[in-house]
């Protein structure tokens, strides 16, 4: 034996084995890979022992027995590295997984492992145990066929399980594997198939068949697939129908299942089947015949022709069908007398029967019923009932349940053979046999168009008294009549509560609080249950907000749905009842301003008879010097006030404006002072800061003297019969634009004087002092006050675009502070210039029926060098200017005089004499037109009552006017 081309002597080396490689051929009957050193000069050699022959010690053939293979190294490793480079390529190129796995470690792996299990080659061989990669219940199976291959129980093995790659996958593989030797060591190679998308489908179409299976199973048609011969297959409602098994049925013929008489003709239909229904007779296990309606359609099943049967047991319908035949005649009797129709249909929506009523009501005979579509009897509507209906009823929960006499009522509207339609209260019952299949429906309809008329009717009067209620302009509302709790409110009434819909529906008018009190509810209530309505009467209501709302309510007990409601009608009178009030408050200083004009004009002629005499003795009768000269002054200031105050009674009974003028306050409040200490009580210290600043405002001296005693006097009731202070202070005031302002009217970047009064009174109570500045609102008792007071001042201080804020603390006092625009100082001596007296030679007549006054002025006005006559009688007047006009250059007169008024009298004057001028003098002359009064002849008009200086500027105008 040669071996790379020495021979077996020249290669023979160390013939005898040593001891060592005698014990390994004991033990494995191989020697693997041992190299002994070659005869041959520089080449080694590789020798191994035949395993397929037993080694025998000792024995003579040893050495024959041996098979040694000698392989020269230089031609050895070219011949492996040609054999190595090819397996690469091949191994490289290939489209399976190859791997070699030794001691469970993976010792060669190509790229397409690598790509099955998310590696590089690089990190897989050396690095990687199998165990490692195989899914964790997989992994006994696995370690079982290793040890077959390592054990020899089996040369290949061909397996599937799963495997973790190294993204977390898991992936399904399937390996061929076999026993190899690697260096010199037992090794398994193999190759693994990505077969994860396989086994996904092999899943979804388990799931497909098993949901086919499972659907062919649950639906009551019978379902058989046959070919010439034998049953392939049958869902499980050919074995409820038929008894057998599923087991008895497979393999058979379905001739097999046929009653004899029957079997030509069921083996004809069979070859025929189609899509339409033939109707055969079938065999049970029992032996028993049915009658089973079956229908036909070729396919291919599992490779090969065959043909698909579905059938359904139709001996219950049969049966009916038969019986209700029978007993039409019976039912003949009844149902031609009746007013009501009634037929009967099978499951295919055949009608079978109908009464004569039917064909009365539509106009069809029962072939021309069948003869049109079954939908076409209805219309649209009624029709989408009707498959709702049927849908319902034949949903599997209710198929499977045991309800075999359910019976529907519906409404339907049937269509006429001549076009028209009517209504019919259906009441239709599903007709089942004993297992519960449904084998026909009795119907029994009644003609209900009248009522439906009424009930479109109703549900269109329904519609417009929902209309009316939701946008009718009274406040409106629904409540249960039995719990009182309120189930719809209009827009209306929502407005007037303050309530959103949510907020207010389903709650009692209890919980709500909308009535002031219980009692009141109750009793409404019971006036409503008693007389069934109640119209228009005066009550209350409260709002969210608490206010409470003055309503006139009317209301009617209504039925709606068999349950009864109060339907609640409001009129918001809220408003009305404040205009009246604000009306006879109205009313109130009407009355006021007219008797103050009426004691006005009497004040006038008192005054001005006051006036006049102090004047006359201050000018004729006291020098300046005489002590008495300055308390005749007083009389005049006093006077003047008194005038000033009812010039504001005038202005007030007239709604007027009173001339404001700048004037400094200071002076004002200390003359009011004065006045206040001479007539307050000793009890009652008054404190005053009055503060000289450089500032005046725009008022009028009489109003604000008015303001400060209204105030005092208010504060010294307060303190009345206790011991009191009454503090007055004067302040200037500037509110910079990030200061906390007292009141919102209160401006930032301007001065204000500012006025305070305060009290050690017994306070205001918190519940009234937001009334306090209203008209004839007022705590004191009959007789102490008559509540104007605040409401003057309020007004007076409001038209000088001031504020007033009152502070109170009951039993501490209170104090009222008033905010004033200020404007810089302005003298009032720089106001107007005195003027003296110029007097004149004009004649005058001078009317008025004041005796008093004609005599004072005629002594004032001589004095001063005119010549005066007067009369207190205008019409004697009048006589005496017909006769004597031209020995007159001015008529002086009065306006409110008894006969005729100023104005009517100066009308008379000009008709006379149409150049003559006529001076009119008037307690309050802004109420007068003034184009008017120059028409009549009037050219200048002088308040009453006046001093003689500023009469003598009114002449003195009229006559220097050049």
């Amino acid at each position: 034996m040669r071996g790379a081309g020495n021979s077996v002597r020249q290669t023979k080396g160390d013939y005898d084995l040593p001891q060592q490689e005698i014990a390994q051929l004991r033990k494995t009957n191989s020697i693997l890979n041992q190299a002994v050193k070659s005869l041959q000069k520089e080449n080694n050699y590789f020798r191994t022992v035949d395993p397929a022959k037993k080694f025998k010690p000792g024995s003579s053939k040893n050495k024959a027995q041996i098979l040694l293979k000698f392989v020269a190294r230089k031609h050895t490793g070219k011949i492996l590295g040609e054999s190595e480079e090819m397996f690469r390529n091949l191994s490289e190129k290939a489209v399976v997984g190859i791997y070699l796995i030794q001691r469970g470690l993976f010792k060669y792996a190509n790229s397409k492992l690598a790509e099955i299990l998310e590696y590089s080659v690089e990190e897989i061989v050396d690095k990687i145990k199998v165990s490692n990669v195989v899914y964790s219940d997989d992994r006994p199976l696995v370690r079982d066929n290793i040890r077959k291959k390592i054990s020899g129980d089996a040369s290949s093995i061909h397996y599937e399980f799963r495997v973790y790659t190294n993204k977390h996958r898991i992936k399904h593989v399937e390996v061929y594997s076999s026993l190899t030797t690697y260096q010199g060591k037992p090794a398994i190679i193999g190759t693994m198939l990505d077969i994860t998308e396989r086994k996904q489908m092999e899943e979804e179409l388990k799931a497909s068949e098993k949901r086919l299976r499972q659907l062919a199973d649950s639906t009551f048609e019978g379902i058989l697939i046959h070919d010439k011969s034998k049953i392939l297959d049958v869902n499980q409602s050919v074995c409820r129908m038929s008894g057998y098994n599923y087991e008895e049925l497979i393999g058979k013929s379905i001739i097999d299942y046929v009653p004899s008489p029957y079997k030509e003709y069921v083996l004809n239909s069979l070859q025929y089947l189609s899509s339409d229904s033939h109707e055969i007779k079938m065999t049970r296990k029992d032996g028993s015949v049915f009658d089973a309606e079956v229908r036909g359609k070729p396919i291919t099943y599992d490779g090969k022709r065959a043909r698909v049967v579905a059938f359904h047991d139709i001996s219950e319908r049969k049966n009916m069908e038969k019986a209700l035949h029978d007993s039409r005649e019976l039912y003949k009797l009844i149902t031609d007398n009746m007013a009501d129709s009634m037929w009967l249909m099978n499951m295919d929506l055949k009608v079978l029967w109908i009464s004569p009523s039917v064909e009365r009501n539509t106009g069809y005979s029962l072939e021309e019923i069948n003869s049109l579509p079954f939908e076409k009897h209805f219309t649209d509507a009624s029709w989408k009932i009707i498959t709702d209906t049927v849908a319902e009823e034949f949903a599997p929960e209710n198929l499977s349940q045991e309800n075999t006499k359910t019976t529907r009522i519906i409404e339907l509207e049937f269509c006429r053979k001549d076009g028209s339609t009517f209504w019919s209260e259906v009441s239709c019952r599903l007709l089942r046999s004993e297992e519960g299949y449904p084998i026909g429906i009795l119907g029994v309809g009644r003609d209900i168009t009248r009522r439906k008329l009424a009930e479109e009717t109703m549900k269109i009067s329904e519609e417009r008294f929902s209309k009316a209620f939701r946008f009718s302009p009274s406040p409106s509302a629904i409540a249960l009549l039995s719990d009182d709790k309120v189930i719809a409110a209009n827009e209306s009434f929502l407005l007037m509560l303050g309530y959103e819909q949510e907020e207010i529906t389903h709650y009692t008018q209890t919980e709500l609080k909308i009535w002031p009190d219980v009692s009141s509810y109750k009793e409404f209530i019971g006036k409503l249950t008693r007389d069934g309505f109640i119209k228009g009467e005066n009550t209350q209501l409260v709002a969210k907000t608490g206010e409470i709302r003055d309503v006139l309510m009317s209301a009617v007990i209504i039925t709606l749905n068999n349950d009864k409601f109060i339907l609640y009608i409001c009129n918001d009178i809220t408003r009305q009842k404040k205009l009246e009030e604000q009306l006879r408050r109205s009313q109130k200083m009407e009355a006021i301003g007219t008797l103050a004009g009426g004691i006005a004009h009497d004040f006038n002629n008192i005054l001005g008879g006051i006036m006049g005499y102090t004047e006359l003795i201050m000018s004729q009768h006291i020098k300046q010097d005489n002590p008495a000269y300055k308390f005749l002054e007083g009389i005049l200031r006093g006077t003047n006030r008194a005038k000033d105050l009812v010039s504001q009674m005038m202005t007030f009974s007239r709604r007027q404006e009173q001339k404001k003028i700048p004037l400094r306050m200071s002076p004002i409040i200390k003359e009011a002072l004065k006045l206040l200490r001479a007539s307050l009580p000793a009890t009652i210290e008054i404190r005053s800061k009055i503060a000289d600043t450089e500032h005046s405002i725009f008022a009028d001296a009489t109003q604000l003297h008015q303001v400060i005693m209204n105030l005092a006097t208010n504060a010294a009731h307060a303190m009345q019969g206790r011991n009191g202070v009454l503090e007055v202070s004067l302040n200037t005031m500037l509110f910079e634009s990030n200061d906390i302002v007292p009141h919102t009217n209160l401006k930032p970047g301007i001065e204000y004087q500012v006025l305070s009064v305060r009290d050690s009174g017994h306070g205001i109570d918190p519940e009234i002092i937001s009334r306090i500045f209203d008209p004839f609102f007022t705590t004191k008792k009959l007789g102490e006050g008559t509540g104007l007071g605040l409401s003057v001042v309020y007004g007076i201080v409001k038209s000088y675009d001031g504020v007033i804020t009152v502070d109170s603390k009951k039993n501490y006092g209170t104090t009222f502070r008033i905010y004033i625009p200020a404007i810089p100082l302005v003298e009032e001596n720089k106001l107007k210039k005195e003027k003296k007296i110029q007097g004149g030679k004009e004649k005058i007549l001078f009317i008025d029926d004041e005796f008093t006054l004609t005599e004072i002025f005629k002594t004032q006005l001589e004095n001063i060098g005119y010549a005066v006559s007067t009369f207190n009688n205008p019409l004697e007047a009048l006589e005496n200017f017909k006769t004597q006009s031209d020995n007159y250059d001015l008529v002086i007169t009065d306006m409110t005089m008894p006969y005729l008024t100023g104005t009517d009298l100066a009308g008379e004057f000009i008709k006379i004499r149409s150049d003559i001028p006529v001076l009119l003098c008037s307690g309050v002359i802004e109420a007068f037109d003034y184009g008017r009064l120059n028409r009549l002849g009037v050219t200048q008009v002088v308040t009453k009552p006046t001093t003689i200086k500023n009469l003598d500027t009114a002449i003195r105008k009229i006559f220097d006017k050049g």
